[in-house]
């Protein structure tokens, strides 16, 4: 993370100053993949995939974000509706 990403500004209050950072959306964007990749590392060994065949955990991955970018494509054209949405993502996460 670079420091041009990062926005800085001094803050008052309370004769206090504080350091308000703010970060850009393409660090809150990395921080939300990795995020996610945690999240499905810890799904995929919680639920034993690889006991029932799904061996690794890249293709998972890999699998998870083609079915997810599928259903929100879906979702932005109008084919499926908000609850839909909801429950498919909610299914392919835990499935």
């Amino acid at each position: 993370m670079s420091i041009d990403a990062i926005n800085t500004r001094t803050v008052s209050g309370n004769g206090r100053k504080y350091e308000h950072l703010s970060l850009t959306s393409t660090i809150r964007c990395g921080i939300l993949k990795l995020m996610l990749v945690s999240l499905c590392k810890t799904l995929y060994e919680e639920l034993q995939l690889k006991s029932i065949g799904v061996y690794d955990f890249e293709l998972f991955y890999k699998n998870y974000l083609a079915h997810n970018e599928r259903l929100w494509e879906r979702y932005r054209k109008g084919y499926i509706k908000q609850e839909e949405l909801r429950v498919k993502k909610n299914v392919a996460g835990t499935a």
